[in-house]
C-alpha cells in the first residue's frame, strides 16, 4: 500500500500530463484505453488516479484542498495543455 506522501507525488504527476487530463477532462477513447491498461499493470496508482480525477472534476470546489493560485495555475495548464 502506498503512503500519503507518494499518493501526493503520484497525483501531481498525474495533474502535470497531458494525457491523463485529456483522459479525464475529453473523454478521449484511446486515452481512456491508455489508462485502463496503465490502471490494471499498475494497481498502486489506483488512490493517485482517483483523487486526480477527482480533483479535476471538482476544481470549482477545491478550495479546502489547493490554494486559489494552484487552482488557477492548474486551470491555466488544463487550457494550455488541451489547446483552448
Amino acid at each position: 500500500m502506498a503512503d500519503a506522501n507518494t499518493i501526493d507525488i503520484n497525483v501531481t504527476s498525474l495533474l502535470e500530463n497531458a494525457d491523463f487530463l485529456r483522459y479525464v477532462l475529453d473523454a478521449d477513447a484511446g486515452q481512456r484505453q491508455q489508462w485502463h491498461r496503465f490502471e490494471q499493470e499498475h494497481p498502486c496508482w489506483q488512490p493517485a488516479i482517483e483523487r486526480a480525477k477527482y480533483i479535476l472534476l471538482h476544481l470549482d470546489e477545491m478550495g479546502s484542498v489547493l490554494s486559489e493560485e494552484e487552482i488557477e495555475s492548474l486551470r491555466q495548464r488544463i487550457s494550455s495543455m488541451l489547446g483552448e
